[in-house]
């Protein structure tokens, strides 16, 4: 064990994810990267690390996204030209989120797993389009949900187990503070399927979809007033959140509210589980405990990897596949169904999408053309 950790410190990950990596695969996998945009670029430093994965291939539409790598891996403005050349049997695909279907299709056909970036899609019926696509595929779909892989989501977890219970209402706040141009694909409705909810917030819903599950009831409000213009996505929204077990709570996300933060809380009947964006703790009788530390984006896209591995490799039912996933798109759904009613949406069976959401995407066999400006994430 002493020597298997120091291999750990040495390639910067733990022991479990080391000894994981060990018992996987005999030789590494070859992997390449499609869409090089901020989270494309941290896939590729957390594959040149990775003792189980070898980056064969890289795919931008862009050419000057491409050029920093000329010389050191196969490179392509061509998505299955990169895979007909180079024969990788994964692929990372952070494309912009109405590019992705096709090229998954395509991926999955040809034997390739995929590790796709989040949301799982635009919409619910695209969801389940992606399902039945990886239920008769030889490739394996994962989905990358950062905080499904943290410690903030199984120091929660330890605390509910301990009392038997949820808690009985939370808060949280995830702001970025940016600027929206109005220019990029984010902020087309037709090509993003969804703004700030989707988007940004697919981490926090998703989190609390592995906590909570389905929430029973939403109310959702539109941070700015007259949101519901054709083409509009939604820059922020407040969300009131309703579970059958009997917690409650409200979501605040936001591109433009400032400072960037992230922060949450859990009520329990005799305890608070705080979490103030790098520590979570606990308070209990005025004394507060350290339960766990936030982990880098690196470090949650690692433990992605090796989840990502072990689907690859055969294990069912792991948290990163389609299934779980598609919990969190009923989720995502009922949002929306809430933005566009009075307010309020209920989970019932098989809810019909507003028609905006529902979609007709191309045929799974083609990849889809390459537009102007990238389609990286």
């Amino acid at each position: 064990m002493v020597g298997l950790r120091k291999i750990a410190q040495r390639l910067g990950v733990s022991v479990i994810d080391c000894w994981t990596v060990l018992e996987l695969l005999k030789e590494p996998l070859p992997t390449a990267v499609i869409g090089l945009g901020k989270r494309g670029l941290k896939h590729i430093s957390v594959l040149e690390r990775c003792p189980a994965t070898a980056l064969v291939g890289l795919c931008d539409s862009r050419p000057e996204a491409l050029a920093p790598f000329s010389g050191a891996v196969h490179t392509s403005t061509d998505a299955e030209r990169l895979l007909s050349e180079v024969g990788p049997s994964a692929a990372v695909v952070a494309v912009s989120h109405d590019a992705y279907m096709p090229l998954i299709g395509h991926c999955l056909a040809k034997g390739v797993s995929c590790l796709k970036e989040k949301p799982l899609a635009r919409s619910l019926s695209e969801a389940r389009q992606l399902e039945r696509l990886a239920a008769g595929a030889e490739g394996k779909l994962a989905i990358a949900a950062q905080r499904r892989h943290g410690d903030m989501l199984s120091a929660i977890r330890a605390v509910m187990a301990a009392k038997g219970r949820p808690p009985i209402a939370f808060q949280y706040v995830y702001t970025l503070g940016l600027t929206p141009s109005g220019r990029d694909w984010r902020d087309s409705r037709d090509l993003a399927g969804g703004g700030a909810i989707l988007d940004m917030g697919y981490h926090v819903i998703d989190l609390l979809t592995a906590l909570l599950g389905v929430p029973q009831c939403v109310s959702a409000f539109d941070q700015r007033p007259g949101g519901s213009a054709d083409g509009y996505v939604e820059n922020g929204a407040t969300l009131l959140l309703s579970y059958p077990a009997g917690t409650s709570g409200t979501v605040i996300i936001s591109r433009h509210l400032s400072p960037e933060a992230e922060r949450a809380t859990f009520w329990f009947e005799d305890e608070t589980v705080e979490f103030d964006g790098q520590r979570v703790t606990s308070v209990r009788d005025g004394e507060r405990v350290w339960l766990a530390d936030m982990q880098s984006s690196e470090e949650l896209i690692h433990r992605q990897l090796h989840a990502f591995l072990r689907l690859h490799s055969g294990e069912p039912n792991m948290s990163c596949d389609v299934a779980s996933s598609l919990e969190s798109m009923r989720a995502i759904e009922l949002c929306y169904q809430a933005l566009e009613s009075d307010g309020i949406a209920h989970t019932r069976p098989e809810a019909p999408e507003p028609s905006w959401r529902t979609r007709s995407t191309p045929a799974a066999s083609a990849l889809a053309p390459v537009r102007e400006g990238g389609f990286s994430q």
